[in-house]
């Protein structure tokens, strides 16, 4: 099966090599169509996202005493499915559990919260391996080191995050519109045994074991420990196929599987998806702009996210519309021009306001004096900072993306 619905096709047979080439022009030039759609202001933070979260990395692991790939592997083994604020916060809390706690007995506030998480029949009998004893006991199992570590950290750790800024700062705590703190949600016991074991061998070997063979993430991982590399590593996730599709796509949908090489096999050597072509589109299209390959994805990804908010992927009257467009464009019905312009009207009627990303407009100076810590716990030890930094902290959306891919 080829690639589809993002190119229109021609009468008579292709040669899969034109398939694949056309797929990957049309992405490309989708890419700069939204590059350029979006504010100067805008792209001039957002094409530093990847020098920030350099820094930011850097900075906590210099602080945590670990190296920083491995705190860069730990990062990147909890961004499946998240966003960057909790992304950071996930990671910095599984560091600071393992490097601080490992003598800290199992106590009445985790045994409390553990029957609240790990209620399911299936966990019992490592429950019962771990109830009591102290996380250092447990040396012998990543597995059930990651149970106890995230048992201690929601028993003890406030589940409030901070944003983050592209630039690699702290903001306030991220809030609901209801006012509310958002809570933390936590990866699968899988994805927190990754990181406890590339902690318990920060070696290159076990940390490649653990980023595993998915692009994404091994693309996130060397983005981040590495920006200014000449590899042209991209990291492509929910966001970035949805940029290059310009179609407001969730996790869940079709296009999304097969670019991320979940869905059906295509290639007889093995290889699954669409992610390498999409990654070439995204080396063209910096490559016209006079960007690296990870500016160009960090701008556009900025910009999807903030086009297609989380209650309109893969559902509801907008993303029908928007599906109807990119069907009547295949259908020669309408030029690619005329149907970036319906997109765009029905993400933004006329007159509407234009959805910037939630860090646009802020200072980031403003928080300096909080901390660099991703979350209250930390705050709280500097004398009143928390209730500062929530008083400024900035409202979220619950129509707001909660994942990346």
């Amino acid at each position: 099966m080829a690639p589809y619905s993002i190119y229109r096709p021609i009468k008579g047979a292709d040669t899969n090599e034109k398939v694949i080439e056309r797929f990957i022009q049309a992405a490309q030039s989708n890419l700069e169509w939204l590059y350029d759609d979006t504010p100067k202001k805008v792209r001039d933070r957002a094409k530093v996202w990847y020098d920030g979260a350099h820094g930011l990395t850097k900075r906590l692991a210099r602080r945590k005493r670990i190296g920083h790939a491995a705190f860069v592997a730990v990062v990147a083994t909890q961004s499946p499915q998240k966003d960057w604020y909790q992304n950071v916060a996930l990671a910095e809390r599984i560091v600071d559990v393992f490097k601080k706690q490992q003598g800290h007995v199992w106590d009445d506030q985790m045994q409390a919260t553990a029957k609240r998480i790990w209620a399911k029949k299936k966990y019992r009998p490592q429950l019962k391996r771990i109830r009591g004893k102290s996380l250092g006991e447990l040396d012998g199992s990543a597995v059930l080191q990651a149970m106890w570590i995230r048992t201690y950290s929601e028993a003890h750790h406030d589940r409030g995050f901070r944003e983050v800024f592209p630039e690699g700062s702290f903001g306030g705590i991220v809030k609901t519109d209801a006012g509310e703190a958002w809570g933390i949600g936590w990866q699968g016991l899988g994805d927190i045994a990754k990181a406890v074991s590339v902690l318990r061998d920060p070696t290159v070997a076990n940390i490649s074991a653990q980023l595993g063979g998915a692009h994404k993430v091994r693309s996130f991982y060397s983005n981040i420990l590495e920006p200014n590399s000449d590899r042209g590593d991209v990291t492509i996730d929910t966001h970035a196929i949805a940029a290059a599709y310009l179609r407001a796509l969730g996790s869940s949908s079709e296009h999304v599987k097969d670019s991320m090489g979940s869905g059906p096999r295509y290639d007889p050597d093995g290889l699954q998806g669409f992610y390498p072509l999409l990654a070439e589109a995204y080396r063209r299209a910096a490559a016209e702009k006079g960007l690296l390959p990870r500016q160009m994805q960090s701008i556009t990804w900025e910009a999807a996210r903030s086009m297609f908010p989380s209650t309109m992927r893969s559902t509801g009257p907008k993303y029908d519309k928007i599906e109807a467009i990119w069907d009547r464009y295949r259908d020669g019905k309408i030029g690619i021009g005329a149907a970036r312009k319906e997109v765009s009207n029905v993400l933004r009627p006329k007159g509407g306001k234009r959805v910037n990303p939630d860090w646009h407009g802020s200072d980031p100076g403003l928080y300096a004096e909080y901390g660099d810590s991703s979350y209250p716990s930390e705050l709280s030890r500097r004398g009143g900072a928390l209730g500062a930094a929530d008083r400024r902290g900035r409202k979220r959306s619950a129509g707001r993306d909660q994942g990346t891919g």
